[in-house]
């Protein structure tokens, strides 16, 4: 969990437990909607960088500007497909997080109840 005035970047683990690809992020929705996610909060997390000092919003920054790029796509876990269990819950967490407000995600940290029953599951 990274704060940056009050927000917090958290990225579930739908979002961080494999490797993105290009090709795969086209075809496929829980890929596209995983992207979203992603570029949202990144967007979120930037727009509460003003009390940041210069020296550290640089390298910020920087690891903001490439967060989304080692996304997980569905073919790079083992067996995650449409047919999947998890699959649907992932891509309503992923779509939840990309519905919410940057104010919503400052103030829950990106929790969803879409996102609370993928980590009950």
């Amino acid at each position: 969990m990274f704060k940056i005035k009050g927000f917090c970047l958290y990225i579930p683990f739908a979002l961080t437990a494999g490797v993105y690809s290009a090709n795969a992020m086209a075809s496929d929705s829980y890929n596209q909607a995983t992207f979203a996610a992603c570029e949202h909060l990144k967007n979120c997390a930037k727009d509460n960088m003003q009390d940041i000092p210069p020296q550290y919003r640089e390298m910020i920054e920087q690891s903001l500007s490439s967060m989304c790029q080692s996304l997980p796509s569905a073919t790079s876990i083992p067996g995650f497909g449409p047919d999947h269990q998890m699959y649907g819950p992932a891509l309503a967490c992923m779509k939840s997080i990309t519905a919410l407000s940057c104010a919503e995600i400052d103030k829950s940290g990106a929790s969803t109840p879409e996102c609370d029953r993928l980590s009950n599951m």
